[in-house]
């Protein structure tokens, strides 16, 4: 019977939803080998989760498991999932119908939640349900809000049935949003947000209190030019920002307009507002402007907008490698072909189940074609097998012919819509004529590899090693090659597939879950008196504190808390139900562990005859790190120094008292470890019993080692190898007999370091003689890394000088050397060649040890090779040990016998195998894609016949990816990456293909179709060069995992052709993650903007000054909206982050308006400079002697010269920025105007927007003065030719020193502002005919001068069409001066026509004859000093004027 009630099949879904929500049961299939279970599910709408109870009579307290429904990737129906294939007889007894399984996870981690609902209507409710909720319109940023702060109420615990909570759980909230400034006045806030005075916060309350926290001032304020009243926005207010700000085309939809200010306006505490006048309050209005729907990505571009009628080799295609799209075919042992990435450790799937995969899911994002690449490792038999299922399986889909066999071109992607395309070799006429390519050349792709190839090994998989620290055996990972034994650091400890889908307190039984939680003290010495003793400092508490300990006697449990100032120990009893122990306080509530009996009073109060208590915070163990073998209560650093120099091993540490001077009575500690093969400290602070390294704080210094052995502390180091005195004697004073250091092997902790370049990011001036100076985009080598925030290096002829290490970035190189064939990964290798093997077996671990002696060097020191014992490496079976000897001892003879002379034998049998080994059935499937040698004519013709793809280094072991880009630029059309890493290249990836309507193929520039198109020479390239400017305002929700405030910057970086990668950084907001203000930008120039990205990067900066990883945003330069714009982030794998965005303001331009012979010249001397560049890092990883310094020299003074060619541009370009954005009109006019003074003209009116924007940006008059003084004082500096640092200012002195402008429009300019701050009217037409003379024609009178026309008929003009204009700006502005209550037409015209002010504010324009005819009027005056212009006098003047100036 269905437990929703009434009938599901039809009911609406919000009926649905109702009944979810209270919960169903449902039989859980679990993950791992167990039996299933009923549990109860329910579907949280408020909080976006699904949620899993335990079935009990008790209470329903503690959830076991939740699925964020945004997490969730796919709902599908059946029983088609592992979970229930490992539980085939229980599978049996529920009905098929009534299962479905939902797929969820993130970062590549995808976990299946499989039921069995009891009946098919509730099945079929659940299947609705979910996937309604799992619709993009629900995902909206307003709806993500509200859930998102449901989310967090309830995670605080809120108590009572009214569900409130206190200033402790207040200050929780402040700690996970990361806040300094809000946790400095919690209680203030507390206090303020109370509105029921009861000491306690509702939801209202909270939500409140965040709408308010969220919302900074100064964003606000960056609004008012649009918000009349700068509280709010009217809906004319709204539309006009959207028009003249966004340059958006809906800004005359009143339809969308009204919606989206409906969808944005809460407060519902508020009076209501009048439907028929919507509007948004500041803050909402910045919310908007946060969230998703403002992005900066243009919508348009999320659709297919490009031509799909092109060869499908234009367009650049989405492409992985070693997934779906990318095939590893190898031999099954059944007979049936199987799929896995060869000879590595990776699962084996049938071939069978990939390609039904692939044809359920090809076409659900795009119906373009899917290509297949097969790297065939099958013989002919099963290459059959595989031809016939890809026909039966993807049927009239299999692309198996040519389009059209008369076509000269490949065909389009529409052309191929819903096709599958295989690629492998194919057995024909073009087969026959390449046949003489050497098998190299057809590359990884047909099973025929380069020996660097990994995948080329002779033997791989796990051995043992034993630590040299604490002497256990572990696991690494070894691949054996011709000439040498590699192996990767220890494995980590790899948790059952099962393990990731249950919860964290399921990882013990669940009799002992209390085991691990802080307000368990286990057997307390003391008993009672010792727990009473643990809760005397909070007798003034008003709440328990339960301190649950065992009991000295007997093995009994107490709990302990204390109330009223009164210490309470009540006994846990037991007893035994249905053959289980169950756990009580009260007999009528039975619980099955302690854990669930103190969950369940943490929110339900404990029942007495005398009082009712609910349990609140735990006291946590005192002193835990009393004993411990990383605590030393009496150690110096120097001491702990030597200590851990004597244990070379990264992830050694112990904890010691600091020596720094704590504050009275307060002990600190510091925390001393190995990383990087130094030595390395860090101040662990005590405040209130709380320990706390940065804004990380923990309870006690046990939580605090067990959180960094688990997270890493610094960089990618986690602790590991607890360092004392008893640990140092069983190593032994003799390190060179260990087989770590020995000079033999390659080890990671102790390879050469290689010197460390960095560039400079900003430019710096030294101010001490230690210091170095440089430029911005600078080298500086050989640098050395200190604590404190700067470094030491080498910049040209200055050596070892300090510099700030905030000011430059490490210049990291993607390289994989001979030596280091497992990447990252490798912790060592040794050379078998020569080598002996002996097998030992040791009874005591019960393991089989191969011991390994090579042959030592000749360099090698007689004391070394008499202390050298080999290396040991060990095995569960004798079996497995033998194999590998036996795999060393044949490479080792094959290495010592003639190799050249194999090597080719081993080339011509490759040859002969591969001449068999492709079934004529696969051939006759192949059509268009298939292997061929590289022809470089053809890459280059102009047709584009044939698609290039690359892939990553077999070397890759790690699963790193290498740069994009540039194979991109050079015309590749699929670049395979590892998908499952989520790494920069890989957004980079993720960002190329968000256009388009992520269909996976993206149509190339067109100028790289020009037969004369190189990516490396930018002269080459028909592209129209822009500027970006790029301000980032702010940032929301910008929050760390783990502990700790969040510190966060911005990196933006522009990636595209080599001449315009450039990067900026803004400065580190200190402990705010909330909602941090930065305001800082930069302009970046883009010659290729269709080959343009443009990246925004949010890192953490932790207590050691690193940068770390919050978020990131990639997007295409050319599907950019400009204005005030959100970034929503996403993590390192592409997947949007909760409420995490950044606010920006951008704004694009031709980057040739300024002066195209300036930006040619800048651009040039970029292009040298970047050449230049890469020739020093070259030159100074071959040799830093040969000459680098001289170089560095160079490269240096063009930098100079490129920062003064910069300022001079920004100078050019001031001026035209503030003319177009406030003054658009007359910047169109300017630019009619000759180009050599275009630049004058714009810096006057510059000048003009500065002064003009005064009355409207000051409250008071008494500022306004002060802004109209200060620029008084500027013209006189800028006429003494000590101009102030004002952008404005710089470009008005250029100005008025190359065209000698007059000194008096300016004063005459500045005078009549001055006087308009306190006018509310103009009493006369002849009073507004004197302003508009002394400030619009002004203007006009130092544009002639500026253009060198000294005529008195031109100044007539001037004057009467500067009166005009102001004229003209009076009627245009009326309908804002409206708003303002304010009327600005001369009153003798009002008054002649019998209107009034108020008649003008009320708009009766069209009911008021009188406000009509006053209009007209003052138009008519307007035209009559047009008309002027054109009168004979004028002509005639100007003639004469002329006549003079000839004869002269």
């Amino acid at each position: 019977m269905s437990q929703i009630p009434g009938a599901v099949s039809g009911a609406d879904i919000g009926t649905i939803l109702s009944a979810l929500e209270r919960g169903t049961v449902m039989v859980r299939f679990p993950a791992r080998k167990r039996r299933p279970e009923k549990k109860l599910f329910c579907l949280k709408v408020d909080t976006f989760e699904v949620v899993q109870y335990p079935l009990s009579k008790g209470t329903r307290t503690v959830a076991e498991e939740s699925i964020d429904i945004r997490e969730i990737k796919e709902v599908r129906e059946g029983i088609s999932s592992k979970d229930f294939e490992r539980l085939p007889d229980e599978a049996k007894k529920v009905d098929q119908y009534c299962c479905f399984v939902i797929y969820h996870g993130a970062e590549f981690r995808l976990t299946t939640l499989s039921v069995a609902a009891l009946c098919r209507d509730e099945c079929d409710a659940w299947v609705k349900a979910l996937k309604h909720v799992t619709l993009a319109g629900n995902f909206a940023s307003h709806l993500l809000t509200h859930r998102w702060l449901n989310k967090e109420f309830l995670a605080l615990e809120p108590s009572g049935d009214s569900l409130t909570i206190g200033q402790i759980e207040l200050k929780k909230y402040i700690l996970r949003i990361s806040s300094k400034a809000l946790l400095n006045k919690a209680r203030q806030l507390f206090t303020d947000f109370d509105y029921s005075r009861a000491g306690r916060m509702g939801v209202e309350d909270f939500f409140n209190l965040y709408h308010s926290t969220i919302h900074v001032k100064t964003i606000g304020e960056r609004f008012y030019p649009f918000c009349a009243d700068r509280q709010s926005l009217t809906f004319s207010e709204v539309q006009m920002f959207f028009r003249e700000e966004q340059k958006d085309m809906r800004a005359d939809d009143t339809v969308y307009l009204a919606g989206l200010i409906r969808e944005y306006a809460r407060v519902p505490n508020r009076t209501v507002r009048d439907p028929r006048l919507p509007s948004l309050l500041l803050p909402e209005f910045v919310n908007f402007l946060f969230s998703k729907q403002n992005s900066v990505f243009a919508e348009e571009y999320a659709q297919i907008y490009q031509d799909m009628d092109r060869p499908i080799s234009h367009y650049w295609i989405a492409s992985s490698h070693n997934t779906w799209v990318h095939l590893d075919c190898w031999e099954g042992p059944d007979g049936n072909p199987i799929i896995y990435h060869g000879r590595t450790l990776t699962s084996k799937i049938r071939f069978i189940d990939v390609i039904k995969t692939i044809k359920d899911h090809a076409f659900v994002t795009s119906e373009y074609p899917v290509i297949l690449s097969i790297e065939q490792h099958c013989d002919i038999q099963q290459q059959r097998i595989m031809a016939r299922q890809f026909k039966e399986v993807f049927g009239d889909a299999l692309l198996t012919e040519l389009v059209d066999v008369n076509a000269m071109k490949l065909p389009s992607p529409n052309a191929l819509k819903r096709k599958i395309i295989i690629k492998h070799k194919k057995l024909d006429g073009t087969e026959e004529t390449s046949g003489n390519i050497k098998p190299e050349e057809a590359g990884e792709e047909e099973g025929v590899t380069f020996n660097s190839d990994l995948c080329n090994s002779i033997l791989n998989g796990l051995l043992f090693m034993q630590d040299p620290i604490d002497k256990n055996w572990a696991k690494h990972y070894f691949v054996l090659t011709e000439d040498k034994l590699y192996f990767t650091e220890q494995q980590e400890k790899e948790e059952d597939e099962g393990d990731k889908t249950e919860t964290n307190t399921e990882t013990l039984p669940s009799t002992e879950q209390h085991l691990k939680e802080k307000w368990f003290h286990g057997k307390l010495a003391g008993g009672r008196v010792a727990a009473e003793k643990l809760l005397t400092g909070l007798q003034g508490c008003q709440w328990s504190l339960p301190g649950t300990r065992e009991y000295h006697i007997h093995w009994r449990l107490l709990m302990s808390f204390v109330r009223d100032g009164k210490y309470n120990h009540c006994r846990i009893q037991t007893k035994s139900e249905g053959g289980k122990t169950k756990f009580y306080l009260i007999e009528q509530t039975l619980f099955d562990s302690i854990y669930e009996l103190i969950m369940h009073y943490k929110t339900n109060p404990l029942k007495s005859q005398t009082f009712e208590q609910v349990l609140a915070e735990p006291v946590p163990q005192q002193n835990s790190h009393l004993g411990k073998a990383w605590f030393h209560e009496n150690l110096s650093r120097t001491e702990a120094e030597e200590m851990l120099k004597k244990v070379r091993m990264d992830g050694a540490f112990l904890i010691r008292p600091s020596e720094q001077n704590p504050k009275a009575g307060q002990k600190n500690y510091a925390i001393s470890f190995r990383a990087e093969g130094k030595v390395k400290h860090c101040r662990i602070e005590v405040d209130g019993g709380q320990y706390s390294i940065g804004s990380a704080i923990f309870d006690s210094l046990t939580e605090l080692v067990q959180y960094y052995e688990a997270n890493p502390l610094y960089r990618r180091m986690r602790l590991k190898y607890a360092i004392n005195e008893d640990l140092l004697k069983s190593l032994g004073e003799a390190e060179s007999d260990d087989v770590y250091y020995h000079p033999i092997y390659y080890t990671f902790n102790e390879e050469k370091a290689t010197p460390i370049t960095c560039k400079a990011l900003f430019d710096y001036t030294a101010v001490r003689p230690d210091e170095l100076s440089f430029c911005k985009d600078a080298m500086v080598t050989n640098v050395e890394k200190h604590v404190g925030g700067w470094w030491k290096g080498d910049c040209g002829n200055k050596k070892q000088k300090w510099f700030p290490a905030n000011h430059v970035e490490e210049v990291q190189l993607d390289e994989v050397t001979e030596d280091r064939q497992l990447g990252n990964l490798q912790q060592g290798a040794i050379d078998i060649s020569g080598c002996t093997t002996e097998i030992h077996h040791l009874s005591s671990n019960n393991l089989y040890a191969l011991k390994i002696v090579p042959v030592l060097k000749a360099e090698c020191t007689e004391q070394e090779k008499e202390n050298h014992v080999g290396l040991m490496v060990a095995a569960q079976s004798l079996e497995e040990i033998l194999k590998w000897q036996k795999a060393i001892d044949e490479a080792r003879n094959k290495a010592n016998s003639h190799a050249l002379a194999q090597m080719e034998k081993e080339k011509e049998r490759k040859k002969d195998e591969q001449k068999k080994r492709i079934a004529i059935e696969m051939s006759d499937i192949i059509a268009y894609c298939r292997p061929v040698p590289f022809d470089e004519n053809k890459s280059r013709c102009g047709l584009r016949v044939v698609d290039f793809r690359v892939y990553p280094k077999g070397q890759r072991l790690d699963s790193s990816n290498y740069d994009p880009v540039p194979m991109w630029n050079g015309g590749c059309q699929m670049v395979s990456l590892n998908y499952q890493t989520g790494d920069k290249f890989m957004q980079l990836n993720e960002g190329k293909f968000l256009q388009n309507g992520k269909c996976g193929y993206v149509l190339m520039a067109d100028c790289m179709f020009d037969a004369g198109f190189n990516p490396l020479d930018i002269s080459t390239q028909k592209t129209n060069p822009i500027t970006l400017s790029v301000q980032i305002i702010g940032g929301r929700h910008l929050l760390r995992q783990g502990r700790g405030m969040t510190c966060p910057l911005v990196e933006v970086e522009v990636i595209g052709v080599e001449v315009d990668y450039n990067k900026y950084r803004t400065s580190t907001c200190k402990e705010n993650g909330f909602n941090p203000v930065w305001n800082e930008g930069c302009d970046f120039d883009i010659n290729n903007p269709s080959l343009a990205l443009l990246r925004f990067t949010v890192l953490d900066e932790d207590a050691f000054g690193d940068a770390n990883f919050l978020g990131q945003a990639v997007f295409p330069v050319q599907c950019l909206r400009t204005g005030y714009r959100s970034v929503p982030l996403k993590n390192a794998f592409s997947e949007e982050l909760e409420l995490c965005s950044l606010l920006v303001h951008l704004e694009m331009r031709s980057a040739v308006e300024e002066g195209e012979e300036l930006y040619c010249t800048i651009r040039s001397l970029r292009e040298d400079i970047t050449r230049m560049s890469k020739q020093f890092q070259h030159m100074v990883r071959d040799d830093p002697t040969n000459g680098s310094d001289q170089l560095a020299e160079i490269i240096q003074e063009k930098q100079l010269q490129l920062r003064k060619l910069n300022s001079a541009r920004q100078v050019v370009t001031q001026g035209g920025l503030l003319s177009r954005k406030h003054d658009f009109d007359h910047y169109l006019c300017t630019l009619l105007l000759p180009k050599e003074v275009q630049s004058a003209v714009f810096a006057i009116r510059a000048f003009n927007v500065e002064t003009a924007q005064i009355r409207e940006l000051v409250t008071e008059k008494a500022t306004g003065k002060m802004r109209v003084q200060f620029w008084r004082d500027s013209i006189d500096a800028i006429y003494k030719k000590e101009p102030p640092k004002h952008p404005v200012a710089v470009t008005l002195a250029t100005a008025v020193g190359r065209y000698k402008l007059s000194k008096l429009w300016f004063s005459r300019l500045l005078d009549s502002r001055e006087a308009n701050l306190s006018l509310s009217h103009y009493s006369s037409t002849r009073e507004l005919e004197d302003y508009s003379e002394n400030t619009f024609s002004s203007l006009l009178y130092l544009t002639l001068e500026a253009m060198g026309v000294r005529s008195v008929a031109a100044d007539h003009a001037c004057s009467h069409l500067g009166k005009a204009e102001g004229i003209c700006t009076v009627l245009r502005a009326a309908a804002y001066h409206r708003t303002q209550r304010c009327v600005f037409v001369p009153m003798d015209i009002i008054m002649r026509h019998g209107a009034s002010q108020e008649s003008f504010i009320r708009a009766e324009e069209t009911s008021n004859q009188s406000v009509h005819n006053a209009v007209y009027d003052f138009a008519s005056l307007g035209h009559t000093h047009l008309l002027k212009l054109q009168t004979p006098r004028l002509i005639q003047v100007n003639s004469c004027d002329e006549m003079e100036h000839q004869c002269q």
